[in-house]
């Protein structure tokens, strides 16, 4: 993609935009998202529905030794500290992403095939990775025996169920158990999903073009494909969406009011990156005659999904 993400690292810690201090922030490009607001909205929703962490987001216009380089997302990267991802570090704990590729950084892969990058401990010794690799291995093999399965010994189920209705809702392409999902645990006690992170491939757009609002996706792969298959656990995901279904129905407005915000911004945006009404991109396969058609077009297809899920559970 010609716009590519930036990742900043200070020397000492910076506090931007009234976020805690913190030494690593990400400039997200956006580059596939033509309304830009996907990665906000969701990350909003998460700190509404209680997640114990959201990253903190502020749009920017950047520049670069006095180039523009357009609209993006700053974001808090995902770390284990006191303000972001809050683990016990006086206990053996674990910020782990399920990811496809290891980049030869530390990893560990179960006895299923699955592959995670271990975030923290930043420098694992081969105990510390061999013990996380044993209890995630441990997990899928109990979870598979769905009639004796007792999810609340293992996960914690609200935090599970949150993070599945946020990955379905958007219908994230990711979430298919391929990468960005960021798993926590401390021994001794249950697995957590979270934080939420990257959504540029969801609400309508996969790696091969648009997807329509209809058809479930994240309870087909990986660990949800099991845990749906628990009538405990799937009955706890019927009842967080009865509960919480009106803060889904509420994005379009969402959607709407970050948009109006940020459409001045967006206009130069696309001086400098005309996306809007091109489709030359893998990406980019529905072209738009204005940022309000996108958006638009976004919002329909949000409100189509709620409705969609509400009706065929």
């Amino acid at each position: 993609m010609p716009k590519y993400g930036i990742k900043l690292d200070f020397d000492q810690k910076q506090s931007l935009f009234g976020m805690p201090k913190g030494t690593d922030f990400a400039l997200v490009a956006n580059f596939k998202d033509k309304t830009h607001v996907k990665n906000y909205v969701t990350y909003q929703l998460a700190s509404i529905l209680g997640d114990d962490y959201s990253p903190r987001t502020q749009f920017v216009e950047v520049f670069f030794n006095r180039e523009y380089l357009g609209l993006y997302l700053l974001v808090e990267s995902v770390k284990v500290s006191k303000n972001r991802v809050n683990l016990n570090k006086d206990k053996a704990s674990y910020l782990v992403e399920k990811t496809t590729s290891h980049d030869n950084k530390p990893f560990f892969e179960t006895k299923n095939g699955n592959l995670f990058e271990i975030k923290y401990p930043k420098e694992p010794s081969q105990e510390s990775i061999d013990i996380v690799a044993e209890h995630f291995s441990k997990f899928e093999f109990a979870q598979k025996d769905t009639v004796h399965f007792i999810p609340s010994n293992w996960i914690d189920t609200l935090d599970f169920a949150r993070y599945y209705w946020i990955q379905e809702f958007a219908k994230n392409f990711d979430a298919r158990f391929l990468r960005s999902l960021f798993t926590t645990w401390e021994q001794g006690d249950v697995l957590k999903m979270g934080p939420v992170w990257d959504f540029d491939l969801a609400y309508g757009i996969f790696r091969t073009g648009t997807t329509g609002h209809k058809d479930w996706i994240v309870r087909n792969f990986g660990w949800y494909k099991w845990l749906w298959k628990n009538e405990s656990f799937k009955n706890s995901c019927l009842s967080y969406w009865t509960q919480n279904k009106h803060l889904f129905k509420n994005v379009p407005d969402s959607i709407e009011a970050v948009s109006q915000r940020i459409k001045k911004a967006v206009k130069n945006d696309n001086k400098r990156w005309p996306t809007l009404n091109s489709t030359e991109n893998m990406y980019h396969d529905i072209a738009f005659e204005s940022y309000e058609d996108a958006v638009d077009s976004l919002k329909n297809w949000v409100s189509e999904r709620y409705y969609w899920i509400d009706e065929n559970l």
